[in-house]
């Protein structure tokens, strides 16, 4: 994949979609007829208009059921879920203004590039001329204009992630929701498109919820980072200034490159290892 960096011209649709105001209140998710352990418990948080909010732990910390929730796949046990003040628990995916972009990019495989970023707005029954200046500035903005009539399968990884960003913000959402989009690519790769994301939603000022396991990730992209454990927020902060301070929100499950200010313990089901791989118990 050639190093490109996606372009950020003006939509030639002048109805694009403003960045919503997300707030969930008192949000809690069992499994079970409701009676079993909560995989998200009482979860309080407000993501602000414009803002790239990361749901950052481990697997099983409730960060993906979190956001599946936000999208409409889970129905919350309890609490509330507004978009702009208005409900949006009851309301099926396709009725919310939000997008969603998915660890396996959920493209078609036997449609062409242009057909799979076409699809939402031929479901809304746009216009054709429409449709193709639509798409045709989302192909163009992510350097893919010129793969318009290739199939998935004649992509490379991220060349595939770039179709399925472009498909969900030929929607203008009032959301961007990204289930940890990244983690199928290499680490190149990785480094990358984070960086690409991160330009090209500042430049839309598109509120996007991000959920990853990886630190260094969270920590590039991100205005405020949730640190979630056993289905709760340990601690909410900004990506630098804040996070350092979380001794248990960073163990257990963390991919990361970054530097902490102490060695942490985290535990395993039969071994015990400090963070940097000794093995050895350190000296109080």
């Amino acid at each position: 994949m050639t190093n490109t960096t996606l372009e950020t011209k003006s939509s030639p649709n002048t109805n694009t979609g403003e960045a919503g105001s997300l707030q969930l209140t008192g949000i809690s998710k069992s499994y079970g007829g409701g009676n079993g352990p909560l995989a998200v418990d009482n979860i309080n948080l407000q993501i602000k208009s414009g803002e790239f909010l990361t749901l950052l732990g481990p697997s099983g910390c409730g960060k993906t059921t979190t956001l599946r929730m936000i999208a409409g796949f889970e129905n919350p046990t309890a609490g509330e879920l507004t978009l702009d003040g208005e409900d949006m628990i009851g309301l099926t995916p396709d009725k919310r203004p939000m997008a969603m972009v998915f660890q396996s990019y959920a493209l078609f495989p036997h449609m062409s590039v242009y057909d799979n970023v076409a699809y939402g707005l031929k479901l809304l029954k746009m216009g054709k001329k429409q449709i193709e200046q639509e798409v045709n500035f989302a192909l163009t903005s992510m350097s893919l204009l010129a793969f318009a009539d290739r199939s998935p399968n004649q992509l490379s990884g991220g060349q595939q992630q770039r179709v399925a960003l472009a498909r969900a913000l030929v929607m203008k959402p009032k959301v961007l929701l990204f289930d940890e989009p990244l983690s199928n690519l290499d680490a190149k790769l990785r480094v990358q498109m984070r960086t690409e994301i991160r330009r090209l939603q500042q430049k839309l000022g598109i509120t996007s919820v991000y959920v990853t396991h990886d630190q260094d990730e969270a920590m590039s992209l991100s205005d405020r980072i949730v640190v979630m454990r056993h289905g709760k927020i340990e601690q909410l902060a900004p990506p630098r200034g804040g996070l350092p301070a979380a001794g248990v929100g960073l163990r257990g499950g963390f991919h990361r490159t970054g530097q902490l200010p102490r060695r942490r313990w985290f535990h395993c089901a039969r071994y015990r290892r400090d963070s940097h791989g000794t093995g050895q118990r350190p000296r109080r």
